[in-house]
């Protein structure tokens, strides 16, 4: 171990978003995931299979057939699209 002193580089933050302190920013993703999660809640054929507490949705697209196979290609389709 040495006494030297490394020079560090120094980031100015010029966005106000991500000036505010972490936790602000935290909440602020975890309060959109909520938002989201509502929303794709009330649309036919998506099911919000988890309670969002943080800020992870996780949905499933049903088939108008019912056929849980063509449900998880759906759902896998969307989820490349997005």
């Amino acid at each position: 171990m040495t006494d030297e002193t490394h020079d560090a580089p120094l980031f100015e933050c010029t966005d106000p978003a991500l000036a505010r302190p972490p936790a602000a920013l935290i909440e602020r993703c975890c309060a959109v995931a909520r938002e989201i999660g509502a929303s794709l809640a009330a649309e036919p054929d998506v099911s919000v299979l988890n309670d969002v507490v943080l800020n992870q949705v996780l949905v499933r697209f049903a088939t108008p057939d019912g056929d849980p196979d063509a449900a998880d290609r759906l759902t896998r389709a969307v989820v490349q699209e997005i």
